[in-house]
């Protein structure tokens, strides 16, 4: 009777010792969640960059239409006619467009600044830079491509009927040989400084124009030119 009783309470504290131990698991679960519920979380990162956008909009595109370029002056030659038969012998146009720094003076003198005198000029000074194309003043024959001591490096062109064209101050004549035909327009060669007697001149073609061996003034007979 006593063994049993004795069995008995052995049992009941078994008992409460185990319900002692799920209690004391149980209030210290709890206190390890609120623990952690407390506890300072980690900072979250910023999702903004702070880097410095792209623009998103292309840009603008470039005009496609080329500037319309200004077309050269279209210029009517000079036209010499013969008054027996009415016919053009011979049409002259400018070997290059520009202003006439030095006049045609076979009648009275003019002064040159290189020589440091007073002379005659027989053709006219047209002004351009160093380089700049001169072109036949009409259709013709080269009569003479070669360097004067005077006037520098020059041709001579025989338009026939008496009249030749002279270019001179020439950077070379290495464009053009004796006997070529050569027509109106055509380039011949390119303003120089080979003149000894106008080298202090501003840079220019020295232009003749003679009819029958006698000088004529080029002004009278060649358009383009600005006197």
């Amino acid at each position: 009777m006593n063994s049993n009783i004795e069995y008995e309470r052995n049992d009941l504290w078994r008992w409460l010792l185990g319900g002692v131990l799920v209690l004391a698991l149980i209030v210290s679960s709890i206190w390890i969640v609120m623990d952690r519920d407390k506890a300072p979380k980690p900072q979250e990162k910023s999702t903004i960059s702070t880097s410095t956008p792209k623009p998103t909009a292309k840009p603008t595109a470039k005009p496609t239409t080329k500037p319309t370029s200004t077309p050269e002056p279209t210029i009517e030659p000079i036209k010499d006619i013969d008054p027996v038969n009415n016919k053009v012998t011979v049409s002259f146009s400018a070997p290059l467009l520009g202003h006439v720094t030095k006049e045609y003076a076979m009648d009275h003198l003019i002064y040159s600044i290189t020589m440091d005198y007073w002379h005659t000029h027989s053709g006219v000074d047209i002004e351009g830079v160093l380089g700049t194309a001169v072109k036949a003043s009409a259709d013709g024959v080269v009569a003479k491509a070669e360097k004067d001591p005077n006037l520098g490096y020059v041709i001579v062109l025989d338009h026939g009927n008496g009249w030749q064209s002279t270019y001179a101050n020439l950077a070379s004549v290495e464009n053009v040989y004796v006997g070529q035909l050569v027509v109106s327009g055509e380039v011949i060669g390119t303003i120089g400084e080979s003149s000894p007697i106008e080298f202090a001149e501003a840079a220019h073609l020295h232009f003749e124009l003679s009819r029958d061996g006698k000088s004529v003034d080029p002004t009278q007979y060649l358009a383009g030119l600005n006197k």
